[in-house]
Protein backbone atom coordinates (compact mmCIF):
# COMPACT_ATOMS: atom_id res chain seq x y z
CA UNK A 1 0.00 0.00 0.00
CA UNK A 2 1.43 3.38 -1.05
CA UNK A 3 0.59 6.40 1.01
CA UNK A 4 1.39 10.05 -0.15
CA UNK A 5 1.29 13.19 1.69
CA UNK A 6 -0.40 16.80 0.39
CA UNK A 7 -0.86 20.11 1.63
CA UNK A 8 -4.20 22.28 1.00
CA UNK A 9 -4.62 25.62 2.26
CA UNK A 10 -7.31 25.97 5.08
CA UNK A 11 -9.76 28.35 2.89
CA UNK A 12 -9.92 25.57 0.28
CA UNK A 13 -10.72 22.62 2.34
CA UNK A 14 -14.47 23.26 2.50
CA UNK A 15 -13.77 22.71 -1.42
CA UNK A 16 -12.03 19.85 -1.33
CA UNK A 17 -14.34 17.61 1.30
CA UNK A 18 -17.70 18.97 -0.53
CA UNK A 19 -21.48 19.05 1.23
CA UNK A 20 -21.78 16.04 2.88
CA UNK A 21 -18.28 15.00 2.06
CA UNK A 22 -19.57 14.71 -1.58
CA UNK A 23 -16.14 15.80 -3.65
CA UNK A 24 -13.88 13.40 -1.21
CA UNK A 25 -15.99 10.31 -1.53
CA UNK A 26 -15.79 10.86 -5.09
CA UNK A 27 -12.14 11.38 -5.54
CA UNK A 28 -11.88 8.15 -3.71
CA UNK A 29 -14.07 6.20 -5.92
CA UNK A 30 -12.26 7.61 -9.03
CA UNK A 31 -8.91 7.01 -7.87
CA UNK A 32 -9.52 4.03 -5.76
CA UNK A 33 -7.75 5.23 -2.57
CA UNK A 34 -8.47 5.84 0.96
CA UNK A 35 -8.18 9.94 2.15
CA UNK A 36 -7.70 11.26 5.88
CA UNK A 37 -7.65 14.99 6.30
CA UNK A 38 -6.31 16.77 9.26
CA UNK A 39 -8.28 20.48 8.77
CA UNK A 40 -5.79 21.56 12.05
CA UNK A 41 -2.93 22.08 8.92
CA UNK A 42 -4.35 21.03 5.71
CA UNK A 43 -2.61 17.74 5.70
CA UNK A 44 -4.01 15.18 3.38
CA UNK A 45 -2.88 12.10 3.82
CA UNK A 46 -3.75 9.27 0.44
CA UNK A 47 -3.48 5.76 0.89
CA UNK A 48 -3.51 3.10 -2.92
CA UNK A 49 -2.59 0.31 -4.42
CA UNK A 50 -2.18 2.35 -7.16
CA UNK A 51 0.90 4.79 -6.96
CA UNK A 52 -0.06 6.34 -10.65
CA UNK A 53 -3.76 7.61 -9.03
CA UNK A 54 -1.74 9.27 -6.20
CA UNK A 55 0.58 10.96 -8.14
CA UNK A 56 -2.68 12.39 -10.37
CA UNK A 57 -4.22 13.07 -7.49
CA UNK A 58 -2.12 15.00 -6.46
CA UNK A 59 -2.26 17.02 -9.74
CA UNK A 60 -6.50 17.27 -8.35
CA UNK A 61 -4.95 18.66 -5.25
CA UNK A 62 -2.66 21.16 -6.59
CA UNK A 63 -5.13 22.42 -8.57
CA UNK A 64 -8.21 22.75 -5.96
CA UNK A 65 -5.49 24.34 -3.95
CA UNK A 66 -4.94 26.76 -6.40
CA UNK A 67 -8.78 28.06 -7.13
CA UNK A 68 -10.00 25.95 -9.74
CA UNK A 69 -12.98 23.93 -8.86
CA UNK A 70 -13.28 19.94 -7.81
CA UNK A 71 -15.06 18.89 -11.16
CA UNK A 72 -12.64 21.02 -13.26
CA UNK A 73 -10.08 19.59 -11.50
CA UNK A 74 -10.70 15.90 -12.07
CA UNK A 75 -10.53 16.36 -15.58
CA UNK A 76 -6.62 15.98 -14.64
CA UNK A 77 -8.01 12.04 -14.47
CA UNK A 78 -7.73 12.21 -18.52
CA UNK A 79 -4.03 12.03 -19.47
CA UNK A 80 -4.80 14.44 -22.22
CA UNK A 81 -5.32 17.00 -19.45
CA UNK A 82 -1.96 18.63 -17.72
CA UNK A 83 -1.78 21.11 -15.08
CA UNK A 84 0.96 23.45 -15.28
CA UNK A 85 1.69 26.60 -13.02
CA UNK A 86 3.73 29.40 -14.99
CA UNK A 87 5.10 32.12 -12.73
CA UNK A 88 3.67 34.95 -14.98
CA UNK A 89 5.70 37.67 -12.66
CA UNK A 90 8.99 37.15 -13.43
CA UNK A 91 7.86 37.23 -17.45
CA UNK A 92 6.71 41.05 -17.15
CA UNK A 93 8.91 43.36 -15.80
CA UNK A 94 6.28 46.21 -14.96
CA UNK A 95 3.81 46.24 -12.34
CA UNK A 96 1.23 48.20 -14.29
CA UNK A 97 1.80 45.83 -16.70
CA UNK A 98 1.32 42.64 -15.08
CA UNK A 99 -2.57 43.26 -14.55
CA UNK A 100 -3.33 43.77 -17.86
CA UNK A 101 -1.79 40.41 -18.98
CA UNK A 102 -3.35 38.66 -16.10
CA UNK A 103 -6.39 40.02 -17.24
CA UNK A 104 -5.93 38.44 -20.69
CA UNK A 105 -4.85 35.49 -19.45
CA UNK A 106 -7.46 34.34 -17.03
CA UNK A 107 -10.05 36.16 -19.60
CA UNK A 108 -13.40 37.46 -19.11
CA UNK A 109 -14.93 35.85 -15.84
CA UNK A 110 -12.48 33.30 -15.67
CA UNK A 111 -13.47 31.63 -18.87
CA UNK A 112 -10.09 30.94 -19.58
CA UNK A 113 -8.25 29.86 -16.81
Amino acid sequence: MEEEKYYLNKDRMSVFIGSNGETKKQLEKIFECNININSENGEILASSENSINLFVLGHVINAINYGHNPKNAMLLEDENFVFDIIDVKTLVRDNSRLKIVLGRIIGKEGSTR
